[in-house]
C-alpha cells in the first residue's frame, strides 16, 4: 500500500460512501496524471463533489494528496488508484490506512 501521511485516517462509514470517495480518488488522480495544480484540482473538485462535514472535508482532503502522489511515483494509472481505493475501502470496512493514512 501506499502511505503519504502520519496521522490515521478518518473511517470510511459505508460501502457507498467507498464508491463516492474511489470516485473522487479517481478524479482526483486523473487531474493529477494531467499536471493540474493541486490549487486548480481542489477548486474542480470543490465544484464536483459536496463534502457535507468536516470527516468528509478530511477524507477528501487526505485523498487528494494521496492520488497526486500516487501518480507522481508512477505507481499505477488513475483508474489503479480508484480501484486499489475501493477495494481496500470495502475490505477493510472504510479503514483506508496505509493508502491515505498511517500503516495500520
Amino acid at each position: 500500500l501506499f502511505a503519504t501521511v502520519t496521522v490515521a485516517a478518518p473511517r470510511i462509514q459505508s460501502s457507498d460512501e467507498c464508491m463516492a470517495f474511489a470516485d473522487l480518488a479517481l478524479v482526483a488522480a486523473t487531474l493529477s496524471k494531467h499536471g493540474v495544480t493541486r490549487e486548480r484540482a481542489d477548486l474542480m473538485l470543490d465544484d464536483i463533489y459536496t463534502l457535507a462535514n468536516e470527516r468528509a472535508r478530511e477524507i477528501a482532503r487526505l485523498i487528494r494528496g494521496s492520488a497526486a502522489a500516487y501518480i507522481a511515483a508512477q505507481t499505477g494509472s488513475p483508474r489503479q488508484y480508484a480501484t486499489l481505493f475501493a477495494e481496500l475501502c470495502v475490505n477493510r470496512q472504510g479503514n483506508v490506512d496505509g493508502l491515505i493514512g498511517i500503516s495500520s
